[in-house]
């Protein structure tokens, strides 16, 4: 490969990969500000990238990469802790979903005085349950 293909196969790769932190950042921020239609747009956006991505790094050498790997590490970091947003965001949507189907088949949850629900086990004895 001579030194002009190697300049333009590092380009197109920290273009790529600028491009990904920047998504995954935009995604962050419309996950903690509750924009699930910016999220999913920034999803579709993201992976399309990284099919972009994953053949234009392979291209380079070991050298080349080093830095690169770096940016990859961040992005990787970027997208667990988006991750985390999103499971915790699924898991109060589906304790409220409980909640409402619990309330639509007339059996109200039981909070303790920690917030956690409890059920009722007999009559008039309860345990806490996760």
């Amino acid at each position: 490969m001579a030194k002009s293909d190697d300049l333009m196969a590092k380009i197109p790769a920290r273009w790529l990969i600028d491009d990904l932190m920047r998504l995954l950042r935009a995604q962050t921020e419309a996950l903690v500000q509750g924009d699930s239609e910016r999220a999913v747009a920034s999803s579709e956006r993201i992976a399309g990238l990284l099919e972009q991505v994953g053949p234009t790094v392979a291209a380079l050498s070991a050298a080349e990469r080093k830095p690169i790997d770096d940016l990859l590490r961040e992005a990787q970091r970027l997208n667990d802790r988006n991750a985390e947003i999103l499971a915790t965001r699924m898991a109060a949507n589906r304790a409220r979903t409980d909640v409402l189907l619990q309330s639509a088949a007339g059996v109200a949850p039981v909070y303790g005085a920690t917030g956690q629900t409890q059920a009722v086990v007999g009559p008039g004895a309860r345990s806490v349950t996760a």
